[in-house]
């Protein structure tokens, strides 16, 4: 199949000149084209198939979404068009460059870049104010005012057009659009009809460097009159679209969208400006949230400012929405879910903030613990809270507990995410954790602070250990939740005093005593600079032979620093090493790789096949003596010479899958630090903190502590032989790219917990081992994109491991400028 380009943008946005356009640069738009009207007399150039097939997808979700009036962004699609649009895609298949025109693709284009990852979407936009004067003068039924009596004030002159409703339908359109193609820019172009003169020959050319697509000149003025843009809308528009903060927003973000912010004047209600630093600031302040990030970078989902600014736009509740909560809580019916709270070392902000809370079904527990729990007051379906380092609750925190435990039925822990608070009431050093990782939890106590217990189970617990503290009392109830029962609500639901940490011995005990429990081994552990801990899980008296595959071709100088710091470093006493040459040529390699072959540990396996990199290291896997595999680039170099070894402890753990490893550039700063699915420009896999340095985040946990992970880099991979076996080893239909992607999915597929460890360390030059990517690459990594996606698209877009307050694209872990989890209050 061909590349599909997917044409659309607000009606009467110029998506039809754009499809004559893009028609005569060689796109074929399709056979069965709508008719021309008197509104558009050069032809609409639509398909109808992909009309037909829009329209019923819009009006199964609501008569007026048809016309794109509407509040909800997601726009459902049946099972029963998504088997259409396949028969249509179908249909095409056939064709090399081929795509269609419908505005209302707008409204869907995640449906349609899950059955055509390989599509590329070129959205079109336009003034709002020219747009609704144009629906004005096309008078569309669904946009007149249908109060009774409109018809006989239309006699004396009433104009029945709502400016305000069709407004609202240019905003639903163009949320979409800006919503999609700054997630996705990688696959996305953004064009502006009042410059599209000027615009679409750079954007030919593009589209021709980017995305690789055969694309012909065109004679604009043979398709291109300017003077039927419009000039100026009537005064009555002019004052509904310049009034309306949202608009202006989202015209900004769209010409940052589309390169334009320098040179189009934006219209707002503060009459023409001109985009840049110093209007973005003021959008800031003047917008609403949404408004506030107009300007933010093209790549990236990383949220600009800084954390108080964050909690201005994404964590402050207004007055009157805490009062709905009330409202909502009060009138919950039934038996409401109810909250028994055990408070100690807590000053008076604690005591204030459970005042303040918008649930009021709760009750302070007065004295011990454990006696209150053996009166049987409380009922088994009740929860308790321990707060026990002084933590503030945010005035909806009880409500998001309650609301929350509601739906998790079999619950027994439920944690929420966590900031510090400062003397003076500042916030700050948010803690934005994953959902349930064992792995994390034994090394940093990411959990207690910010929980919910079932206190049915509390009392089972309590029954048999004394109460020390909440941060016990968790790890107790953790016991037999090692493959589930606890649950993660991403959001602030408790603010930590500074200066309250755990008892460093107490947290000890309790780890150890979870180790025994879970994999019924002692383990060694250590407390770290940074009030955490590491463990040392023990080796078996006969060590596993492990073989570490090194693939390489001609890159000399790689291979060299890597195998050498391989076999002088390790000290890891059971190891081979499979330098598997792929073709090489040179001489200087040939005979590097016989003189490197003369140690005993070293042996060569010859695979001159074209460049496949799980079909090379599935070959060289199944030849391997080692009951353990350890894949490794010719372009890393170890670091700690225990690697090995630490590598081992874990992944010999018997429901341990992948193993990977903190992997760093050469200056420092990190390349590998876990992959987090759904990220990454093409939204498939990328690697967080990516760039940065780890002393600069010397309070975030997740840089400094094992944890588990759906995804590890196959630049250095650690796994049993057994497991890698039993899964298939790489996929060989990926020959370059996400391979590593695919293997960590079937391994964690089968129940198995992939880890990642800070404490193995290496450095990596990444991507040394293969060229920069032409148009042949290109057309390869479309391919394994597609590919990637047809078989993980379930899984891909949500990353248990990682927390959806979080940056996918550009800075990987930063803030997000568009939080994914639902706030309450909203």
């Amino acid at each position: 199949m061909g590349t599909p380009v997917i044409i659309t943008g607000m009606h009467r946005s110029g998506t039809s000149l754009l499809a004559n356009l893009l028609q005569a640069a060689g796109v074929d738009i399709g056979d069965r084209l709508m008719e021309p009207t008197r509104f558009n007399p050069k032809g609409y150039f639509e398909d109808m198939d992909f009309y037909n097939l829009h329209v019923d997808i819009l009006h199964d979700n609501g008569r007026y979404l048809v016309y794109g009036i509407g509040d909800d962004l997601e726009v459902k699609v049946s099972s029963e068009y998504e088997a259409r649009a396949q028969e249509l895609i179908q249909a095409r298949q056939d064709r090399d460059l081929w795509g269609w025109k419908d505005p209302r693709s707008s409204l869907i284009p995640e449906f349609w870049a899950r059955l055509l990852p390989e599509a590329r979407f070129v959205f079109i936009y336009r003034d709002p104010e020219l747009v609704v004067d144009s629906l004005r003068r096309r008078a569309d039924g669904p946009l007149m005012h249908q109060f009774r009596g409109v018809k006989l004030l239309e006699r004396f002159g009433f104009d029945r057009f709502s400016p305000k409703l069709a407004l609202n339908m240019w905003k639903y359109y163009n949320r979409h659009i800006v919503d999609y193609a700054e997630r996705h820019p990688d696959t996305c172009h953004v064009l502006a009809l009042e410059n599209l003169a000027e615009e679409f020959p750079r954007a030919i050319e593009r589209m021709r460097r980017d995305w690789k697509l055969d694309l012909k000149d065109v004679d604009l003025q043979s398709v291109f009159e300017k003077q039927l843009l419009g000039a100026e809308a009537p005064a009555a528009i002019r004052r509904t679209c310049r009034r309306d903060p949202e608009a202006g927003s989202l015209m900004a973000r769209l010409r940052v969208l589309s390169g334009s912010g320098d040179d189009i004047p934006l219209v707002a209600a503060t009459g023409v400006r001109r985009v840049g630093g110093a209007l973005v600031r003021q959008l800031r302040r003047w917008f609403t949230a949404e408004g506030r990030h107009a300007a933010r970078s093209l790549r990236a989902q990383a949220f600009e400012g800084d954390y108080s600014q964050w909690l201005k736009s994404f964590d402050t509740p207004q007055p009157h929405e805490l009062d709905a909560m009330r409202r909502r809580a009060e009138s919950a019916g039934g038996d409401p879910t109810r909250f028994w709270i055990h408070l100690s070392n807590a000053d008076s902000r604690a005591r204030e903030a459970l005042e303040q809370q918008t649930w009021p079904h709760w009750r302070l527990i007065d004295g011990d613990l454990r006696e209150f729990l053996d009166k049987g007051e409380a009922a088994a379906q009740d929860w308790l809270m321990v707060l026990d380092r002084g933590q503030v609750l945010p005035r909806h925190s009880l409500q998001t507990f309650a609301e929350s435990a509601a739906v998790r039925r079999g619950a027994q822990v439920v944690y929420g995410d966590e900031d510090r608070i400062a003397g003076d009431q500042s916030r700050h050093t948010p803690f934005f954790k994953p959902d349930w990782s064992p792995d994390f939890y034994l090394e940093s106590d990411y959990i207690s602070s910010s929980c919910i217990l079932s206190l049915g189970r509390a009392r089972q617990v309590l029954g048999r250990h004394p109460f020390i503290g909440g941060h016990d009392l968790v790890g107790h109830m953790l016991e037999d939740c090692l493959e589930g029962g606890v649950e993660h609500i991403p959001l602030i639901l408790a603010h930590v005093p500074d200066g309250h940490e755990l008892s460093g011995e107490k947290r000890r005990e309790r780890i150890a005593a979870l180790v025994s429990r879970w994999e019924g081994v002692d383990v060694d552990i250590e407390e770290t600079d940074r009030g955490g801990h590491r463990l040392i899980y023990p080796l078996p008296d006969e060590l596993p032979q492990v073989t570490v595959i090194v693939p390489t071709r001609d890159r000399l100088r790689e291979l060299k620093a890597c195998l050498t710091t391989l076999l002088e470093k390790t000290t890891y006493p059971k190891f081979n090493a499979v330098v598997v040459d792929n073709g090489s040529v040179q001489e200087a390699t040939l005979a590097y790789l016989e003189e490197v072959s003369q140690d005993r540990r070293v042996t060569i396996e010859r695979d001159p096949r074209e460049f496949n990199f799980s079909a090379i290291n599935n070959q060289a896997a199944q030849g391997a003596r080692g009951e353990v595999l350890c894949f490794l680039n010719d372009d890393t170099r170890i670091i700690s010479e225990s690697w090995l070894t630490d590598m081992v402890r874990l992944a010999l753990r018997p429901r341990i899958g992948a193993v990977g490893a903190m992997l760093f550039y050469a200056d420092g700063s990190i390349q590998h630090a876990g992959v987090v699915t759904g990220s990454g420009g093409a939204r498939l896999a990328g690697h967080p903190f990516r760039g940065q340095k780890p002393e600069e985040h010397p309070d975030n946990p997740r840089l400094h502590h094992v944890q588990n992970y759906s995804v590890v880099t196959g630049a250095c991979l650690m796994v049993r032989r057994e497991i890698f076996e039993a899964v298939g080893g790489f996929p060989e239909e990926l020959s370059v790219c996400f391979n590593d992607v695919d293997l960590c999915l079937k391994i964690k597929e089968q129940g198995f917990r992939n880890i990642w460890t800070p404490h193995v360390q290496l450095h990596h030059d990444e991507n040394v081992s293969y060229a920069a990517r032409g148009r042949e690459e290109q057309a390869r990594y479309d391919r394994e994109s597609a590919w990637l996606w047809r078989k993980w698209h379930n899984t891909l877009p949500v990353d248990p491991a990682f927390n959806p307050n979080l940056a996918l694209s550009g800075d990987i872990g930063a803030l997000a400028a568009n939080p994914r989890a639902d706030r309450p209050w909203k």
